[in-house]
């Protein structure tokens, strides 16, 4: 289920530190080595890949939450500009990172474009 509690949503916005890009690869480093089969799959059997968990996820994830929360809950939109917490979303138009552009329009949606624009550093 996805989180659609507000405080609990912008709390987390207002804590985690925005996430930055990741460096080039060091190609002198040598290749990542594969990890041990799991103890519960037989010796050969192909085994599903966990989901990969880094800041860009977690950020993107909560962007998406807070921009279906504010479309949902209109009235907690002045909140949102209030805490100001749309002039820290801006960011995102700032990265190089296409996910987190991608969900920053998604937010920027739910305000009048001239509140965009003065929000955007």
């Amino acid at each position: 289920t996805l989180c659609t509690e507000y405080p609990a949503l912008v709390g987390l916005l207002e804590a985690l530190p925005f996430p930055q890009p990741a460096p080039p690869p060091d190609e002198t480093a040598p290749p990542p080595t594969a990890p041990p089969p799991s103890a519960g799959a037989p010796a050969g059997s192909p085994q599903a890949a966990p989901p990969v968990v880094t800041e860009t996820t977690v950020h993107v994830a909560l962007l998406k939450a807070l921009a279906s929360t504010l479309n949902k809950k209109p009235n907690l939109r002045h909140d949102f500009l209030q805490r100001g917490a749309l002039t820290f979303v801006q960011q995102a138009g700032h990265s190089n990172i296409k996910q987190l552009k991608e969900v920053l329009a998604e937010i920027n949606r739910e305000f009048p474009q001239q509140m965009v624009a003065a929000t955007d550093p």
